[in-house]
Parts: structure tokens; C-alpha cells; sequence
């Protein structure tokens, strides 16, 4: 008899063991569907994407939890503007009321100048990169007349979500306007893009000048 309640609970246990092991396997892969078909339906347009999602016990999934997640995408166009490259790193997430929650280790956004540029067409305003150096090109009215105007200027970024372009000089017609002269007539040159278009925890705190775009970084 004691016999046979050993063999029964070792079969058990064999049991809960293989159900554990799939479920390892089993449980993040169809969250891995799941999260990646929720993007795939929110972004506007992609040419790749990638998610992987880890938690053990994956069971911990069953409760909309998990240990970290990671995504990685190109050509990614969420409410008008398109990332070039896009890269992120979750811990700790959780999904209470519709709401996701965790905490952002790593963003890595690439926003070319084209794409910048197309996005900023209605506003009438053109960017220029190059590594170190930000350019902006409009047209202001200057006595009754429109004129060209190249604005220097630099980027920065505002509580954790907002690119804003700041105006320090003026070119026009070859004379160097000073940057009070800029903040009275060229207010409008001034931008702030909100970054957040993503429905996950979202911070930036750093931007990077390249050759014809921007490296936007968490740390």
C-alpha cells in the first residue's frame, strides 16, 4: 500500500513537473503574441518588431505580471511621426485596470531629420543635424514680407518625454541677429514634441546630434 501512494505521488510530481516546464516555455510565448499582436494594432506602421517577455514562475503571468520585457523595432510610426529605430527594456510590470506600470532600464530612439522633418511639414519648419550643431529653417513675416529665416538653436529634453528645439541666433540676409531679438519675433520657431506615443511606461533624458538625426537615450 505504501508502496503504491509513493508511486502515485511520484507520478504527480512528474505531472506538476512537466506542466511546469511547459508552462515555462508555453506561457511567455503566447504573452510574447499577445503583447506584440496589442502593438502590432497601435502603431499606425512598422517594418519590424520583437518582443520577449521572461518571468518565473511564469505563472506570475496569469496575474498580468511579469519580470521584464524587451522590444525592439525599426520604420515604427505611432501618431504621425516615425522612429526610426526603437529600443526597450521593462522590470517589474504589471497590468492593474487597463493601466500598465514598471519601470523603463533602457530606451534607445532613433529619429531621423527626413522623418522629423515630414512630421513638422504643416508648421512650416525644416531641422538641420549634424553632430554637435541643430539648424531650424521657416519663414517669417519681417516688415509686411516673408523671409527666410535660419534659426541656431539647441535640443533638450523636458520632463522625461518632451523635445524641445530652444532659438539662440538668427541668419538673415547674412547678418547675425541676436538671440533676444529671437525670443520677441521667432516664438514660433520654438518647438516641444511630446515623445510619449508609446502604452508603456516612457522616459528620456538624453538626446545626441548625429549626421541627419537624433540618438534619444533613458540615461
Amino acid at each position: 500500500m505504501n508502496k503504491k501512494i509513493l508511486f502515485v505521488f511520484l507520478i504527480i510530481l512528474v505531472i506538476l513537473a512537466g506542466v511546469f516546464f511547459l508552462s515555462q516555455i508555453l506561457l511567455p510565448e503566447y504573452a510574447e503574441m499577445e503583447i506584440k499582436n496589442a502593438l502590432t494594432d497601435y502603431f499606425e506602421d512598422y517594418s519590424t518588431l520583437e518582443v520577449q517577455v521572461e518571468a518565473r514562475p511564469a505563472f506570475k503571468l496569469l496575474q498580468e505580471r511579469a519580470d521584464s520585457l524587451e522590444i525592439s523595432g525599426s520604420r515604427i510610426k505611432t501618431e504621425g511621426l516615425y522612429f526610426d529605430t526603437f529600443y526597450a527594456f521593462y522590470t517589474g510590470l504589471q497590468i492593474e485596470d487597463d493601466q500598465v506600470t514598471g519601470y523603463m532600464e533602457i530606451l534607445e530612439l532613433v529619429l531621423l531629420a527626413q522623418d522629423l522633418n515630414e512630421y513638422l511639414e504643416p508648421h512650416n519648419i525644416e531641422l538641420f543635424f549634424e553632430p554637435g550643431s541643430v539648424r531650424a529653417r521657416t519663414a517669417v513675416e519681417v516688415f509686411g514680407s516673408p523671409v527666410d529665416v535660419m534659426v541656431r538653436g539647441g535640443l533638450s529634453i523636458r520632463e522625461e518625454k518632451y523635445l524641445v528645439f530652444s532659438p539662440t541666433g538668427v541668419i538673415l540676409e547674412g547678418l547675425e541677429i541676436p538671440g533676444a531679438w529671437v525670443e520677441n519675433i521667432l516664438e514660433r520657431v520654438r518647438l516641444e514634441i511630446d515623445l510619449d506615443r508609446f502604452p508603456l511606461p516612457f522616459r528620456v533624458q538624453e538626446v545626441n546630434v548625429g549626421q541627419d538625426k537624433l540618438i534619444l537615450k533613458s540615461d
